[in-house]
């Protein structure tokens, strides 16, 4: 799984970013699977904030998932939140492949 660390996003920005998926260091083929950012202002929520699936099928042959959060969906409140990304195999196998913290930052320009 990827190791790279999804620190910050500014509210009302495009937030884009990517994750290559493997298992025992063998990057998967992940075109048929769905992998899902979810943000939470706390971990027991219910409902997130932001809930968005993955591009897979541009390069999802190499593992890759691409997320692009458009600036409508980042226009959140700025605060630090919870951020999960599970990744669910077409066989039905699920993974939670990050699970950290995440800030929403103000924007200098505004």
């Amino acid at each position: 799984m990827s190791t790279t660390r999804i620190q910050s996003f500014h509210r009302g920005t495009t937030k884009t970013f990517d994750l290559v998926l493997s298992i025992d260091g063998v990057v998967q083929n992940i075109t048929g699977d769905t992998v899902t950012v979810n943000i939470k202002e706390r971990k027991i929520d219910v409902a997130a904030i932001i809930d968005q699936n993955a591009d897979v099928a541009t390069d999802g042959a190499n593992g890759r998932a691409i997320f692009k959060l458009l600036a409508a969906t980042t226009e959140i409140d700025e605060r630090k939140y919870v951020i999960d990304i599970r990744w669910i195999r077409s066989g039905g196998d699920q993974y939670v492949v990050y699970d950290d913290e995440i800030d929403c930052l103000p924007r200098v320009s505004d």
